[in-house]
């Protein structure tokens, strides 16, 4: 099972991995649909991969699926996976882009690849065939890395496809896979609720490849829920795929409870990280979205027979592309996480239902973050700096066009939202008190998280030692209640704040 680590840690590693590990394979850098015949009404649309978890969004018809599958079609696999109802190994054309004789597409199509080691492929569809996958010599055309694609059919309930109550009436008559030790793990941390054992029952005939989980032995894919199912899926495919996969998933948050979301996201990624893979994700989700770090966003935008991808898009912005609604009456931005779940606890109920917060990262794009979102929503924005932001960065406020839209404040303290918390807990031993009292820690426990907390020298890990000291799973549960308490215990200075988000809301300001 792959290292736990803070969220700001995780992309960092992926990020100069990128640069250094995945930059000397051959990855996949950029696929393209070139000039010739459109292919699916597209043609003249690149995309460009920076990462190693892509997450494209936007809305219906910008060409998310499309290349999703031209990204698999990048490579050849000796045994995909996923690849049912073929009789090949790997995954070609047909596949993806069927037709009817009405639609059947042109010749002329031009796909172009190219590849982290600077490597590049393009084919010209012909009148019948789109390339040779195989040369006379018996070698792939491709270059050859695991790839698989997980699609929609996940969510299909077992009891609606069909067969399968006469394929798996006997159970003992199927081959038994044991899934990965860590995939109960993977599934017990996202779903919150404890796996023993997870293992499938396996058969396979001309029309494909059949599958029936197990979970714990107590049900199977017959009485299992569908974010249950689902999760298995995708945690099971990342996880049995060869290391070093590219692998494709269509509609991530089909089955999910928006719940789930941020705790999906770090899985995944620190199983990217750990089995070097490469994986391409759409999603219509705000909450998937809102989930992810902004490295791994990418937005579609569609202006006639060409698409546009946007890197790092305003997520509010890209949301809103989405939806082409919002129900929010104030946007703050902020820096992470953590200063967003302090702002969270100082709102009443009913601000909470009409203020949305994001975490954008770097103090000094706030302000350039804050024109994007008031120019795509025409909504007031607050941004609120953490307490050791720079003075000029304050001053620059007063200098906008749209002061009167976009107002700026800082947190209390004059430090990052992480040590204020600290020095809150080391401070209250009330608060303090009442933690232990509710998660159950003696005397000798609280002094043992406090003597790990005193030696912290990344503030990004106070909540990881925290929620790794009080025994919990997951890490967005703890920060919440910890700024929760660290906020009323603070009342007074975050007074400011309170007072200021009240005014903007009530169009005092």
């Amino acid at each position: 099972m792959a290292d736990r680590m803070s969220r700001p840690r995780l992309v960092e590693k992926l990020m100069n991995k990128w640069e250094t590990f995945y930059r000397k394979s051959d990855y996949l850098n950029s696929v393209a649909i070139g000039e010739g015949e459109r292919l699916r009404g597209i043609q003249n649309s690149c995309l460009e991969f920076r990462f190693p978890m892509t997450i494209l969004c936007g809305p219906n018809s910008t060409g998310k699926t499309t290349f999703l599958a031209l990204s698999v079609l990048a490579f050849h696999d000796d045994q995909s996976l996923t690849l049912s109802g073929s009789n090949k190994s790997y995954y070609d054309f047909s596949y993806f882009f069927g037709f009817s004789e009405r639609e059947k597409h042109e010749e002329g199509i031009e796909i172009k690849w190219k590849y982290t080691d600077g490597k590049e492929d393009v084919i010209k569809k012909g009148k019948e065939r789109w390339l040779r996958y195989i040369r006379n010599n018996g070698s792939p055309r491709r270059p050859q890395r695991g790839s698989e694609f997980v699609g929609l059919s996940r969510i299909v309930p077992a009891f609606e496809k069909r067969g399968y109550q006469r394929l798996f009436s006997n159970i003992k008559r199927r081959k038994q896979k044991v899934c990965a030790n860590s995939l109960s793990d993977y599934l017990a941390r996202v779903m919150a609720k404890p796996y023993s054992s997870i293992f499938s029952y396996e058969t396979r005939n001309i029309s494909g490849s059949y599958r029936l989980n197990d979970y714990n032995q107590t049900h199977t894919s017959f009485n299992a829920g569908a974010g249950e199912e689902c999760l298995t899926i995708i945690l099971d495919t990342l996880l049995s795929a060869k290391e070093g996969s590219v692998i494709a998933i269509e509609e991530v948050e089909i089955g999910l409870h928006p719940a789930t979301m941020e705790t999906l996201v770090d899985v995944m990624m620190e199983i990217i990280l750990e089995r070097n893979l490469q994986v391409i994700i759409t999603t219509h989700s705000p909450e998937f979205l809102r989930a992810c770090p902004k490295e791994s966003l990418i937005q579609a935008e569609r202006t006639g027979n060409s698409i546009t991808f946007i890197h790092q898009p305003n997520i509010e912005n890209a949301i809103y592309s989405i939806s082409g609604k919002s129900a929010t009456d104030l946007f703050v931005v902020c820096e992470d996480e953590c200063a967003a779940s302090l702002i969270e606890a100082c709102l009443t109920k009913k601000q909470r239902n009409i203020v949305k917060i994001n975490s954008y990262g770097s103090k000094s794009e706030l302000i350039e973050k804050a024109k994007i979102v008031h120019k795509a929503t025409n909504k007031k924005v607050l941004i609120i700096w953490d307490g050791d932001v720079e003075r000029n960065l304050l001053d620059k406020i007063n200098e906008l066009q749209d002061w009167d839209c976009i107002q700026g404040i800082k947190l209390p303290g004059n430090t990052s939202p992480e040590r204020f918390i600290l020095e809150s807990l080391i401070r209250n031993t009330a608060m303090n008190d009442q933690i232990c009292s509710e998660y159950g820690l003696d005397i000798a426990d609280w002094k043992a998280l406090e003597d790990k907390l005193s030696v912290m020298t990344d503030e990004h890990d106070l909540f990881f030692i925290l929620k790794e000291g009080l025994g919990l799973n997951q890490l967005e549960e703890i920060r919440k209640r910890i700024c929760w308490l660290v906020s009323r215990e603070e009342k007074d200075q975050f007074a400011t704040i309170k007072q200021r988000i009240n005014d903007l809301l009530s169009n005092n300001l």
